[in-house]
């Protein structure tokens, strides 16, 4: 219990009895991201209801079918260099699947030109040339 505890940032007031909240620590877990490292990025659990959803994405379901009455959401802010949030993008758990068959695994923007996710931390060091800079796929 005590390490679901060290991940209470990321839980967000989220039940850990809820199996689909249990799927998405695992999930985090297995990518190798420590409570301290999604803390200082801001990645936690969606906690918002629907119209907060549509807003933030420009629709709150799939195929007709509400997201949030099936799937929990990782929530990836994007910081722009100026440090404040400029939008949001999810990571489904469980993953959804499309009216074409492929598999829905992170929701973005709708009708808005995707940004690179650039953590937070790396604003603040964008002009020190001596600082290393790792690229890798993904949130």
């Amino acid at each position: 219990m005590n390490c679901v505890n060290n991940y209470s940032y990321f839980l967000n007031n989220h039940a850990y009895s809820d199996a689909l909240v249990q799927l998405a620590l695992k999930d985090v877990q297995k990518s190798g991201l420590s409570p301290e490292t999604l803390e200082r990025a801001q990645v936690r659990l969606f906690r918002g209801d629907s119209d907060l959803l549509k807003k933030r994405l420009g629709f709150a379901s799939i195929n007709g079918h509400s997201i949030l009455k099936t799937c929990r959401l990782i929530e990836f802010p994007n910081f722009g260099e100026d440090e404040k949030v400029v939008s949001y993008s999810y990571k489904l758990i469980p993953s959804l699947f499309g009216k074409d068959g492929k598999e829905i695994k992170y929701l973005f923007t709708k009708d808005k030109p995707s940004i690179p996710y650039i953590p937070l931390e790396t604003w603040s060091i964008k002009d020190k040339a001596n600082r290393p800079l790792w690229i890798a796929e993904g949130q």
